[in-house]
């Protein structure tokens, strides 16, 4: 299991993998405790897979606004030869 943890928090995002898909895993980077991006070697493309929590509550406007900004930036710093798979929960 890959996961975001912050300190003293309970909050987070995590992805679960097989264990031989774990071996595969290239990098993994997260932004906050709600963003998780993790780069899978594969054929004939790496996969690229961003688990994402969006907070809702109204008074929480301009950190979904930063939050959108991050995931438009991962994805588009993703190579043409990456299939990207987006997960928001």
């Amino acid at each position: 299991m890959i996961y975001t943890k912050r300190r003293g928090r309970r909050s987070g995002v995590a992805v679960l993998l097989e264990e031989r898909i774990a071996k595969c895993v290239i990098r993994a980077e997260n932004y906050k405790d709600k963003l998780l991006m993790v780069v899978i070697k594969a054929y004939p493309v790496n996969i690229v897979v961003m688990q994402i929590y969006i907070p809702t509550g109204a008074n929480e406007k301009e950190e979904i606004d930063n939050i959108c900004e991050v995931i438009e930036e991962k994805l588009r710093n993703i190579k043409g030869r990456e299939y990207a798979v987006v997960l928001e929960d």
